[in-house]
C-alpha cells in the first residue's frame, strides 16, 4: 500500500518511555503547586503519602489531593498545626 506510514521503532519505544514516566515522584525540591502554601514538615509528608499513591497506582490529581488532606490530618494528629475543627457554617 502506498501512501500508509508505519510508525518508526524509535517512535514506539519513546512513547512506551513517555507514558512509563507519567508518575514522577517528588521531592523537597520539585512539588506540585497546590503543595506551595503548605508549612514545610506538612509539604514533606504530602509527598511521601503522594508519592507512595502513585506508586500503587493512584492517578496523579487524585493522589496530590489525598497527599495534602492525609498530611493535614497527620500534622493536627502531631501538634504540627492548630486544630481548626469543622468548618462553620453562617448563621442565617
Amino acid at each position: 500500500m502506498i501512501g500508509i506510514k508505519h510508525p518508526a521503532p524509535y517512535r514506539e519505544r519513546m512513547m512506551a518511555v513517555l507514558l512509563d514516566r507519567r508518575a514522577v515522584p517528588w521531592n523537597e525540591s520539585y512539588y506540585p503547586r497546590s503543595m506551595n502554601r503548605l508549612s514545610p514538615a506538612v509539604r514533606a509528608k504530602a509527598i511521601e503519602i503522594a508519592n507512595a499513591l502513585l506508586e500503587s497506582g493512584r492517578e496523579e490529581g487524585s493522589a496530590i489531593r489525598i497527599g495534602i488532606a492525609k498530611a493535614k490530618v497527620w500534622a493536627v494528629h502531631h501538634g504540627v498545626l492548630p486544630d481548626q475543627g469543622a468548618p462553620r457554617r453562617p448563621r442565617s
